[in-house]
């Protein structure tokens, strides 16, 4: 188990350096053990993420580590955060215009699920989703939760 002052002190750290490369911070897991932590970072942007970025966003993260807090044999890994996890910010929805969603939205109190709706735009804070039946307008505020949907 990790300590969590240990989690605590990098999780500002890479926060900071992940907004300063105008990166979203989308999660920290530290795990492992206090000999042998593994930390994984996931970042997004709105057009999205690729290697190189993420290669980049880990190197100053090492580099900042190792000058600042004392861990040793650690395994740092920096990805995007995958189709497998909901969308937390509005900037990540314009990579997928065009895609599937499956989401959670609040409307007058109450809670209602689409599924297989198309995100057709984004205009200010309002999607537009399209299913085979209608079109939904939603603002950000009243999604919960989404997530695309992986279609072969």
């Amino acid at each position: 188990m990790v300590d969590k002052n240990l989690t605590f002190q990098i999780s500002s750290l890479i926060k900071n350096i992940v907004e300063q490369n105008n990166l979203l911070f989308i999660d920290l897991i530290v795990r492992g053990t206090d000999k042998h932590p593994v930390i994984e970072v996931f970042v997004d942007h709105r057009d999205g993420v690729d290697t190189e970025l993420c290669s980049k966003i880990s190197l100053e993260i090492k580099e900042k580590l190792d000058q600042t807090v004392e861990i040793d044999n650690y395994r740092l890994d920096v990805s995007s955060p995958g189709v497998d996890r909901p969308l937390i910010y509005l900037e990540q929805y314009f990579k997928h215009i065009g895609r599937k969603f499956s989401l959670q939205y609040k409307e007058n109190d109450n809670t209602y699920e689409l599924n297989n709706a198309t995100l057709e735009s984004i205009n200010n804070d309002e999607l537009t989703f399209k299913t085979n039946k209608s079109t939904i307008k939603l603002k950000f505020s009243q999604i919960i939760k989404a997530q695309t949907i992986i279609t072969f």
